[in-house]
């Protein structure tokens, strides 16, 4: 008796492992068709990436010309298959998060970092006139992975991008409550965001593009001048601490943190 309830288990969990790894494999295939009957412009903006994205309500953005090419249970090896096909349709704006699943496979730190510079390389290879950010790893609610290597992945993001003049963007410390993991408030099953949380993602996402894509668009006019660029840097908490003594440094500090 015992013996066929075991073996009735492993049959069961079995076939849901089947079952879920087919239907992602499904999933995954019918986003990417999907993907092509988007024709983004030049001045538009693609999110890429795993749940996070997908899930994301687009309406939260002030930016309209924004498609969604999330991708749920996408890892970092996911995307890296899949970004220079997201480059090639030459947006001018790529919002990239990725790497929670890593963490939720049990991937080791080395093998996310090892992922990460591969999908920064082929980014770099591709890269025409793309304004590219790295939205920083979201936290979670779970003991089953370290705050401290969300953190260390996030600080290698935040490096790579400064070294590559990407943009960076961290909400993480955003969404954490005082034990450093994600905010009850913003979850409600302690991975993906709820309607709450996603509201405070967009607000960030919000601020950077009003302030950023849009000056981009216009020639630079916001920044024509130090007075006018150190007049704006009060609303951004920089972790650069080099100072913004003209237009070329202001693009020297191209990761920050919003203050909300």
């Amino acid at each position: 008796m015992k013996f066929s309830l075991v073996i009735g288990s492993i049959l069961i969990i079995l076939c849901s492992a089947f079952y879920f790894t087919d239907w992602k494999i499904k999933h995954r295939a019918k986003r990417q068709i999907s993907f092509l009957k988007h024709n983004p412009k030049k001045n538009d903006i693609i999110l890429c990436g795993d749940s996070h994205i997908e899930f994301f309500d687009l309406n939260l953005l002030k930016n309209k010309n924004a498609y969604n090419f999330g991708i749920s249970g996408e890892k970092t090896g996911g995307l890296i298959s899949r970004i220079d096909n997201i480059m090639h349709m030459e947006p001018r704006n790529i919002i990239c998060l990725t790497g929670i699943n890593d963490f939720l496979a049990g991937k080791s730190n080395k093998t996310i970092l090892d992922n990460f510079e591969n999908l920064i390389s082929k980014i770099i290879k591709n890269q025409k006139n793309h304004s590219i950010t790295f939205l920083s790893i979201y936290p979670i609610a779970t003991d089953k992975i370290k705050k401290s290597d969300i953190v260390e992945i996030n600080n290698y993001i935040k490096h790579q991008c400064l070294k590559n003049d990407f943009n960076f963007i961290d909400v993480h410390e955003h969404l954490t409550d005082i034990n450093g993991v994600l905010n009850k408030k913003y979850t409600n099953d302690g991975i993906h965001l709820n309607k709450k949380g996603q509201t405070k993602v967009a607000d960030i996402i919000n601020a950077y593009t009003t302030n950023f894509f849009q000056s981009l668009d216009y020639g630079f006019s916001l920044f024509n001048d130090t007075s006018n660029l150190n007049q704006f840097a009060p609303k951004l908490n920089y972790i650069s601490k080099k100072p913004l003594t003209s237009l070329h440094h202001r693009f020297d500090v191209l990761y920050y943190e919003i203050l909300t």
